[in-house]
């Protein structure tokens, strides 16, 4: 991809044949080969190599949840070739790589636009200018935004969903997390299917207008436990999105947390809260 800046054909024989016919082996092992093998681990194995730069970590933590890699061979090239201003590099890739992945563009599409974006950098077009391929159209950005305020519980297939809320929580922490935990789940607060006779039901006469929207769901590090799932509010909090030693990892759980009830009016402003967060992202990096 980096050397033909294009697809690979199914004949992979007939590609190394072609890229030789213009490199000796020894020039591919040193020049090729090498520094980018280099480069690949420093963006798979990012925490021992920016150890000191937390604003990197964070941003490789999220583009290595991409739910495909294809984001990689760009950042290689551009590390090999820039290496400039590489926190505002990757966090430009990093919102390519997730529209993307949030819109369902398909395989073709993103080789398609990645190796665009790879000969723009070989002719030496600027990735942080407006001409740059890496931009994000505000068409997409907009239906991004209107994709995630509706039921993204079942409208998102679940790789993507704790990708959003990953996001979203890093929007909301001070400082710079990255996301590393072994395992990270996604839960509701007001429940999928509340008992009858519950607090919810008294405060939620239609949950299904609810109950999938991003401003009802928060984030664990612990598998799901399926007896807490219907817990009543206050119950549920303590004893199922609160851990033991009383510090939740995620600022979206702790948000909850502080709440003393859930209520549509509560979750309404929630949602209303982390759309503006995303809208003024978005309109960041613009």
């Amino acid at each position: 991809m980096i050397i033909q800046k294009r697809k690979g054909s199914a004949n992979y024989k007939d590609e190394y044949e072609d890229i030789f016919s213009r490199i000796t082996g020894k020039q591919f092992i040193n020049d090729v080969l090498i520094p980018y093998s280099e480069i690949y681990l420093e963006l798979i194995d990012y925490r021992s190599y920016y150890g000191d730069q937390p604003k990197i970590i964070k941003i490789l933590s999220l583009l290595n949840r991409i739910d495909n890699n294809d984001w990689i061979p760009v950042a290689m090239y551009y590390i090999q070739e820039y290496n400039e201003k590489l926190g505002e590099f990757l966090g430009l890739l990093e919102q390519f790589a997730s529209i993307a992945m949030v819109l369902r563009k398909n395989f073709n599409w993103r080789m398609s636009k990645y190796s665009q974006i790879l000969r723009q950098m070989e002719k030496g077009v600027d990735v942080f200018s407006r001409d740059s391929l890496l931009r994000v159209s505000d068409d997409d950005k907009r239906a991004v935004l209107e994709k995630l305020n509706g039921d993204v519980y079942t409208e998102l297939k679940d790789t993507v969903r704790r990708y959003v809320l990953l996001r979203i929580d890093s929007l909301l922490t001070k400082g710079q997390p990255f996301y590393d935990h072994s395992v990270i789940t996604v839960e509701h607060v007001l429940p999928q299917t509340p008992k009858e006779g519950s607090e919810w039901l008294q405060n939620f006469h239609d949950p299904s207008d609810y109950v999938h929207k991003l401003g009802n769901l928060v984030l664990l590090t612990r598998s799901k436990n399926s007896q807490a799932r219907n817990y009543d509010f206050n119950k549920k909090k303590t004893s199922y999105f609160q851990p033991k030693n009383g510090v939740t990892t995620f600022a979206l759980t702790t948000q909850v947390i502080q709440e003393d009830k859930w209520t549509p009016e509560v979750l309404e402003k929630r949602q209303w809260y982390v759309n503006t967060k995303l809208d003024n992202f978005l309109r960041y990096l613009a």
